[in-house]
């Protein structure tokens, strides 16, 4: 129903144009006629709208008077062209065509804010536990679990090859995660233990532009997919403090984790391109996190600071947490330049 409605609009549309009266599929050619006032001329470009999104063209190599021939740009056009049809001046798309599917391309720079709603990777800030017993099995326990970051930066750009556009990219995040306090002796308020985690995140991307929907000369709607190579450091650092003692910022433990991460992705965005290439850009990406690779720890209490506890480094580790995300997800808004 609808690709009958999107015909009859283009041929209404169209009724000013020439009217096909015969086909020669061997030849590549069609002969139309003009309606009384329509002037030819030779070697312009018509267009016979074949479906509500395709059309074929070709130039006039022969007229006389009302009626001319026109010769397609692809020669086995002519078997999808019916007398009856209409041919219109070219409204100065490129010739032959599938209008739904060859917006114009330009090559695309961005500059945008890319935080995390959902990190490819995530991790653990440890809340320092006060021993109880002469040999704790840990000194360390789960504290709030940091799965997203508000701050992000990233730089791309959209470099066309064909109907379609390669778009590499690279990123840089930073979490910092609230303090945790928590008693270095059992039911003594001071002295107490300060920790606090973060991460830096450097991140690359390459995608594949499959598609794009161009609205105005330069703005447009993209689908992309691709790899998403993703580098995180976690930092930990302990330390003993005592409100009544002001000077008191003693290290009771330090570590860092890395860990990188190869993710699938998929991805869309919206360009409004308003001031000659200027122009502003939102997007979302899907990440599906695929391995974590590379991973390494280095990190311990402070000498001394064992407090009887054993496999103290491992105990750290594990609490940390560091470890690849099942599912990830970003937002990107910025500016882009499109030329």
């Amino acid at each position: 129903m609808i690709k009958k409605i999107l015909s009859s609009l283009i041929l209404t549309s169209a009724a000013f144009g020439a009217t096909v009266k015969k086909t020669n599929p061997a030849k590549g050619l069609i002969t139309v006629v003009g309606n009384e006032g329509d002037t030819f001329t030779q070697g312009s470009i018509y267009c016979v709208h074949i479906s509500p999104i395709e059309q074929e063209c070709g130039s006039i190599t022969k007229l006389k008077g009302q009626v001319a021939v026109i010769k397609l740009d692809n020669k086995k056009a002519a078997k999808s062209i019916k007398n009856g049809m209409i041919a219109r001046p070219s409204d100065g798309r490129a010739k032959s065509s599938s209008l739904a599917a060859q917006p114009v391309q330009h090559t695309r720079l961005y500059a945008v804010l890319a935080p995390s709603a959902i990190l490819p990777y995530e991790f653990h800030n440890p809340e320092y536990v006060a021993p109880e017993t002469s040999t704790p099995e840990s000194l360390w326990k789960d504290g709030a679990t940091i799965k997203n970051t508000v701050f992000g930066i990233a730089l791309s750009g959209a470099f066309p090859v064909g109907p379609f556009a390669i778009n590499p990219g690279f990123r840089y995040r930073k979490t910092v995660s609230s303090e945790l306090e928590s008693n270095y002796d059992p039911n003594h308020i001071n002295p107490y233990v300060s920790s606090t985690v973060d991460s830096t995140e450097l991140g690359l991307w390459l995608d594949f532009e499959a598609y794009r929907l161009g609205f105005g000369e330069r703005s447009g709607i993209s689908l992309t997919s691709g790899l998403d190579f993703d580098n995180s450091t976690v930092t930990l650092k302990a330390t003993k403090k005592d409100d009544n003692e002001a000077s008191l910022n003693d290290p009771i433990a330090k570590a860092t984790s890395k860990l990188s991460v190869i993710s699938f992705r998929v991805g869309s965005a919206i360009d409004f391109v308003f001031y000659g290439p200027f122009g502003v850009t939102f997007g979302t990406n899907i990440l599906v996190p695929l391995a974590a690779v590379s991973p390494s720890f280095s990190g311990d209490v402070v000498e001394g600071g064992e407090r009887g506890s054993t496999n103290t480094s491992d105990s750290l580790k594990k609490t940390i947490g560091h470890k690849k995300a099942s599912i990830a997800a970003d937002v990107t808004l910025g500016t882009v330049f499109a030329f």
